[in-house]
């Protein structure tokens, strides 16, 4: 796939894939006239799957087929990559002129400890790595008691959530009205399920 030549902001899909209400896309939308669309197929998390035949992996393989095929039609691709992350962008950096990475706020253990390494490897390139709160409505640091400590008790902890709402509301990130930032560039196509290691689930019994 040709280089594109003018620097690129690197949107990192992960739980997101959609184009339309999302924090980070919308962020980098707003901020580059070039957003190249990015997913990676996790070796370190693929590697650890006991069987060949998972349903998890084969339900994000046709969301990204479906966002890739979505994104080809508005003239952009989904640059797919199956790789450990920090390799991901370590081939990354060196086919495109990368201005910034963006991405939301994953919160499990392993994703907190994938987002530092990947941030410490593009901090060495001068690469800044920004993530947004995207899939919660409030993060846990949000919503405490007076004295800044977190609840322990749930009812009160959901009266200062609904109290919070009503007075702050859910913010709006219309991603979908910029799209025309996307990068132009042709679809390289996405893995197939065998490429990954994996074999197609076949349809579960009509209900």
């Amino acid at each position: 796939m040709p280089l594109i030549d003018t620097p690129v902001t690197i949107f990192w899909f992960r739980r997101d894939l959609r184009l339309s209400d999302n924090h980070g896309l919308c962020r980098a939308l707003t901020r580059s006239s070039a957003v190249l669309p990015v997913f990676i197929f996790d070796r370190l998390i693929l590697g650890q799957l006991p069987s060949k035949q998972d349903r998890r992996v084969s339900f994000i393989h046709t969301l990204v087929d479906e966002l890739n095929t979505r994104l080809t039609a508005l003239g952009s691709a989904l640059y797919v990559l199956h790789e450990k992350p920090v390799e991901a962008f370590a081939l990354l950096t060196r086919q495109f002129r990368v201005h910034e990475v963006i991405a939301n706020h994953d919160y499990e253990p392993y994703a907190i400890e994938r987002d530092a390494a990947v941030s410490a490897f593009l901090a060495t390139r001068n690469i800044a790595l920004t993530t947004y709160k995207d899939q919660v409505v409030f993060e846990k640091d949000e919503i405490t008691k007076s004295d800044g400590t977190p609840y322990t008790v749930f009812t009160p902890y959901a009266k200062a959530w609904k109290r919070q709402l009503s007075t702050q509301g859910i913010s709006n990130y219309p991603s979908e009205q910029h799209l025309g930032a996307l990068a132009r560039l042709s679809s390289p196509g996405v893995p197939g399920l065998d490429t990954l290691g994996f074999e197609a689930m076949s349809p579960g019994p009509a209900p």
